[in-house]
């Protein structure tokens, strides 16, 4: 029996190569929860096995996280297969560095449809569904220290879509805590992940954090799990409308 047992939650974004969802979507996995894995491509169902492999329940579903249909699609998946839903993190996002000078309208839309429409439309449809049914809920958004502190070179689209997150956060929790419903944000730093799937300019700021972080080394994955965990569970059950960053570090990243 885990903390999150008799649960069911839906992590999108879960499939990504660069594996935060994963770790997110293992970790609740682990304390009992049944999950709904949302990508946009059969990477979701290598998580679907790696769960049921442990023990757990898990479903993949494929949308695009971006719009009103795909949300409504991700709930349906979860009616579906476990018949409710009681935890959402939305996670699926784009990393992208581009310099200011260089910025296309296209990579911005995109940027935003994903990190924060898709958020938004997610939060929208699934909490509709949890204030129906009378679903005590927890949403945890993926937001980053980017979003609070900027990116020193290039990367300004994603910024102000993670600056976005935090302030759909605070609001969202203001508007849902009268139905018992919860909504916080994790704010990563930089990880330590698979040079290949990374960015350059990402690849150079995680390494030179090491110069600069407290504890003397760059997180991975599952360093930031835990926090999204507690976040979803009743431990956290007097915690909303904060920000977190799980950054191991005292200062911007």
């Amino acid at each position: 029996m885990g903390t999150l047992t008799g649960k069911v939650a839906i992590v999108t974004g879960a499939g990504a190569p660069l594996g935060l969802g994963r770790a997110y979507a293992l970790g609740l996995a682990a304390e009992g929860a049944s999950l709904v894995i949302n990508d946009v491509n059969e990477s979701a169902d290598a998580v679907v096995a790696e769960i049921v492999e442990a023990g757990g329940k898990a479903v993949s579903v494929l949308a695009p996280v971006g719009s009103r249909a795909a949300a409504e699609t991700i709930l349906q998946a979860a009616l579906d297969a476990f018949g409710r839903a009681d935890i959402l993190v939305n996670n699926a996002g784009i990393v992208a560095f581009t310099p200011v000078l260089e910025l296309q309208e296209d990579l911005w839309d995109k940027v935003f449809a994903v990190h924060v429409k898709g958020s938004a439309m997610n939060t929208s449809v699934i909490a509709r569904w949890m204030v129906d049914n009378d679903v005590k809920g927890s949403i945890v958004n993926i937001t980053s220290t980017a979003g609070i502190y900027g990116t020193p070179e290039g990367g300004s689209e994603y910024s102000a879509a993670k600056s976005a997150i935090v302030g759909m956060t605070k609001s969202h929790s203001r508007e849902l805590a009268p139905h018992g419903i919860r909504v916080n944000a994790v704010a990563p730093g930089a990880l330590t992940m698979d040079p290949a799937k990374m960015p350059p300019q990402f690849t150079e700021l995680a390494a030179g954090m090491v110069k600069t972080s407290v504890l003397g080394r760059i997180g991975v994955a599952d360093d930031v799990a835990p926090t999204v965990v507690f976040l979803a569970s009743e431990k956290a059950s007097y915690v909303t409308g904060q920000i977190i960053a799980a950054t191991g570090n005292t200062g911007v990243a």
